[in-house]
């Protein structure tokens, strides 16, 4: 599965994005602001979520995408996670450091906004933010969720973290 916006070109994640995915990751701030990440990064972390990914997309539980710029460079990635009620999803996003501050989140989620309400019909979908982030919040406010209340969210260690809580629900 493979779509475009603007900049990105966004495809499904797989063992081929290996190196792209283990560079685009390993870095101290992208693995503190993603939940189920620690550092330091080691590849097998990267190989176990890209199998997890290989499984959720097979499964039709979640679709987790690359998104690369017009020189193919790995930009970003973004996800949705499937509840069991198959109208909402968690959507979970980060940016490369080097194409930070550059509005490829804002991009990458209104691309998958309209992938998950329009080619999956879904009605709801939801994002969780470290306190502290406010990129994360600027980019989920500028594509229309809604900051709805506070969420523990499990990290590597055991521990939980406490995050905001954004939804967004379909309009029509």
């Amino acid at each position: 599965m493979r779509f475009h916006s603007q900049h990105l070109d966004f495809s499904l994640i797989s063992n081929a994005d290996f190196d792209d995915l283990y560079k685009t990751m390993n870095d101290r701030q992208t693995c503190e602001i993603i939940s189920f990440l620690h550092w330091p990064l080691t590849k097998e972390q990267v190989q176990n979520w890209i199998d997890k990914s290989e499984t959720a997309q097979k499964q039709n539980n979640g679709y987790f995408f690359i998104a690369r710029n017009n020189d193919n460079k790995p930009a970003g990635c973004i996800s949705l996670h499937l509840e069991q009620k198959n109208s909402v999803a968690e959507i979970g996003y980060w940016v490369a450091p080097d194409f930070q501050g550059q509005g490829i989140a804002t991009e990458m989620l209104a691309t998958i906004i309209e992938f998950g309400f329009k080619t999956l019909a879904l009605e709801e979908l939801f994002a969780t933010t470290a306190h502290g982030n406010a990129a994360s919040e600027n980019v989920l406010r500028k594509n229309g969720f809604i900051e709805s209340g506070a969420k523990d969210v499990p990290l590597p260690d055991g521990t939980l973290r406490p995050s905001k809580l954004f939804v967004k629900k379909r309009t029509s």
